[in-house]
């Protein structure tokens, strides 16, 4: 299936696909036929039931919430920047940038230019992986704490590993949690635009994988980049006849 959601004027309306609006959402995440979309300037998270073509407001009152809210029905309390969204089991987490918090596991912590890890398990515990604090970064493979990103904006698993747009590095890189090794995968540092087998890439802040493939959102060159895992070339996504 091929289709628009949201008609593309900045909103909070919920709806059928045409009239729904969004207002600069920013993380997705696909949970069998319902896709949930963190809606960051509404303040918001949004679900998109797929078979009915139809929009609505999951959580949140569209207002941004100025402080630390008291636990309250989802949809009578007020979010503040969430901008991205994973669900797990019967739970969802959600990245809220604004608080400087994480709702409700793997995920990237930009500001500190590094991956960490949250085990709702373990009382919560959380453990950096790659990276060391908020005024370390750079660009530097290698383990735990001696690697350095660069505002890693999203994460994503696929077979053991993690990838992770490291946006202002220009770079697709892979993480694997065992070893806390972070490699450069893809780029060359280089702001630029280039497929192939030495691609270029303007600072990537969105990343999804699947069937041996890495979906990248490559922000400043306003594409979606399709990285085949396998043969190391990256193309440009084409959908024919949209």
């Amino acid at each position: 299936m091929i289709a628009v959601i949201g008609k593309g004027t900045a909103g909070i309306e919920d709806g059928d696909f045409a009239g729904a609006s969004f207002n600069h959402p920013q993380g997705l995440f696909l949970a069998g036929d319902t896709l949930y979309v963190a809606d960051t300037a509404n303040h918001t998270l949004r679900a998109v039931d797929l078979p009915a073509g139809s929009v609505r407001t999951l959580a949140g009152t569209g207002r941004e919430a100025m402080r630390l809210p008291r636990t309250r029905a989802v949809r009578e309390v007020e979010l503040n920047s969430p901008w991205d969204v994973l669900a797990a089991g019967d739970s969802l987490y959600l990245a809220m940038a604004g608080l400087h918090q994480l709702w409700r596991l793997f995920f990237t912590d930009s500001e500190s230019s590094a991956v960490r890890l949250l085990d709702p398990m373990d009382g919560g515990r959380v453990e950096t992986i790659v990276g060391k604090g908020l005024f370390d970064f750079g660009d530097r493979d290698g383990r735990g704490d001696e690697a350095r990103l660069q505002h890693a904006y999203d994460v994503t698993w696929l077979d053991g590993r993690l990838y992770a747009a490291d946006a202002y590095n220009n770079k697709i890189k892979v993480v694997d949690p065992a070893t806390r090794e972070a490699r450069t995968l893809l780029g060359t540092g280089e702001a630029g635009y280039r497929d192939g087998t030495e691609p270029l890439f303007w600072e990537p802040e969105g990343i999804a994988a699947g069937q041996g493939m890495l979906y990248i959102a490559d922000t400043n060159n306003h594409r979606v980049r399709v990285a085949d895992l396998a043969s190391g070339r990256v193309e440009s996504l084409v959908i024919e006849g949209l």
